[in-house]
């Protein structure tokens, strides 16, 4: 094997290896995303009558759609006690314009993010101030949580702790500054966390709306969330972040069952090769000595020709049940008639669909595990195919 092959054949494994690790730090939860309600705005008149001043305030006391939404989950959330550990929600609003209300300088674009209930996002790592407190969350307080690229692109200072900064009519105090992470779906080069309630206290529209939901442990809860989140509010789309982590393994399981496979194609080979030899020198010896004498003999002989194959079948199984394994996790995979031509064609096409659909929610931690899928494949199939010269060198070298 050349040199230039063996390298290229270690930069795959070490780029498969990245992007397990990348793919690990998604945290473990389900995702519901669906479209963000609609935001009543605010009508002023001038000159209105005290009778309209009267109905407009009782309007104000009725609870906006997004806190009637979140007041319902709450009742949702409580009945799934059995299956559901934990819950918050995700608002997002990409290209959102931010400005410093001291300076003139242009607004710089970046993700706004609103949160509500529990934080199962992992936090960036912190640089100055803090993170958001579950008071602010829960009250929601103009507070906001920015990361470097914003802070030096809008205040040109790494720490503006205590500044205010402005989204359309609203302010928000900047409590902390966390570092840079843009990765692989964020069209944004910056980020802005704030609380959920804030954004809806100030009437500020976001995009998407994602239900975060930490299932307990061995509960088998995908079934159950996902019809009580589409009972909650139907039209969104469910996510399985493990399922997808999962996803993302499936191109290196394929590998390392090929490899297996390869591998056991010698070994069957060997094994026929030593299944000749030790017949023919059983045969040498029964033309000199009596079958009696040497039976011990052949019987280890024919104990060991067992043994071998038997380790064949044993990893020809260990292969099979690693193809088959991906099916408990995707069960959908699976049509209701496993020999029916027409069962198998709409068990494809409903696959499909689900890929392709004309409207897709998915969140920033989805499209990096899609992309990380994308990623394995490649490296996986680059590695497959670096590997077939050699394996074939090495194959004729040993048979001669």
């Amino acid at each position: 094997m050349s040199i230039r092959r063996a390298a290229l054949m270690a930069l795959c494994a070490l780029g498969i290896a990245l992007v397990l690790m990348a793919a690990q730090e998604t945290p473990g939860i389900y995702e519901y995303n669906l479209l963000s309600p609609q935001v009543e705005k605010e009508s002023q008149q001038d000159g209105a009558a005290e009778a309209d001043a009267e109905d407009q305030a009782g309007k104000s006391e009725q609870p906006s759609a997004l806190v009637s939404m979140l007041k319902e989950l709450d009742t949702r959330a409580e009945e799934l006690d059995g299956v559901l550990a934990s819950y918050g929600a995700v608002a997002y609003l990409p290209g959102a314009q931010f400005s410093d209300p001291q300076s003139e300088k242009e607004p710089k674009s970046a993700l706004l993010k609103g949160v509500w209930g529990g934080k199962l996002h992992p936090d960036r790592v912190l640089v100055e101030g803090r993170q958001l407190y579950k008071e602010e969350i829960d009250k929601g307080s103009p507070s906001a949580v920015i990361d470097e690229w914003l802070a030096i692109n809008l205040y040109r200072i790494g720490n503006p702790v205590g500044r205010k900064l402005r989204l359309g009519e609203v302010e928000f105090t900047v409590v902390g500054v966390v570092k840079n992470a843009r990765s692989v779906g964020d069209r944004d080069s910056g980020s802005v966390l704030v609380p959920l309630l804030a954004l809806d206290k100030a009437r500020v529209q976001t995009e998407m709306l994602s239900v975060v939901l930490e299932p307990r442990s061995g509960a088998g809860a995908y079934a159950a969330l996902s019809q009580a989140m589409q009972q909650w509010h139907g039209g969104g789309d469910f996510y399985s972040l493990p399922k997808e982590q999962y996803r993302v393994r499936l191109p290196l399981r394929l590998l390392l069952c090929a490899i297996g496979a390869m591998l056991v194609a010698v070994t069957l080979k060997l094994a026929g090769l030593a299944t000749r030899s030790i017949y023919a020198g059983g045969r040498r010896r029964l033309e000199s000595r009596y079958a009696a004498s040497i039976l011990p003999e052949l019987a280890g002989r024919g104990l060991l020709i067992a043994l071998m194959y038997a380790l064949n079948a044993a990893a020809i199984a260990m292969i099979l049940q690693s193809l088959i394994a991906p099916v408990y996790i995707f069960p959908e995979w699976v049509p209701a008639r496993l020999v029916e031509p027409g069962k198998i064609a709409e068990t494809f096409w409903t696959l499909r669909s689900q890929e392709t659909g004309l409207l897709s929610l998915r969140t920033p931690e989805l499209l990096r595990l899609k992309y990380l899928h994308r990623l394995m494949t490649l490296l996986c199939s680059a590695l497959f195919f670096l590997a077939l010269r050699p394996y074939y060198l090495w194959k004729k070298r040993v048979f001669g």
